[in-house]
């Protein structure tokens, strides 16, 4: 899974991050996690085991952090 999103600044991914734990508490199926940021806003590449486990872990997870972290809008796939 690959994605941009135009306008996240470093500080609400670090609240995301904060949220979703996922240092703390790897997500199941989540193989692979790289995220960076240039002047467009943030990138992420992830690798999962299957479709199925990253929309779980969009729904339980994911999707709520963001909410938390204020961002708005949603990123090109």
């Amino acid at each position: 899974m690959s994605m941009n999103w135009a306008g996240v600044t470093p500080e609400q991914y670090d609240v995301v991050k904060s949220a979703v734990g996922w240092e703390e508490s790897a997500p199941v199926g989540g193989e692979v996690h790289v995220a960076w940021f240039d002047a467009r806003g943030l990138h992420v590449v992830d690798v999962w085991e299957s479709e199925q486990a990253f929309q779980t872990f969009f729904a339980e997870r994911l999707a709520p952090a963001v909410e938390k972290a204020g961002i708005s809008g949603a990123p090109e796939t």
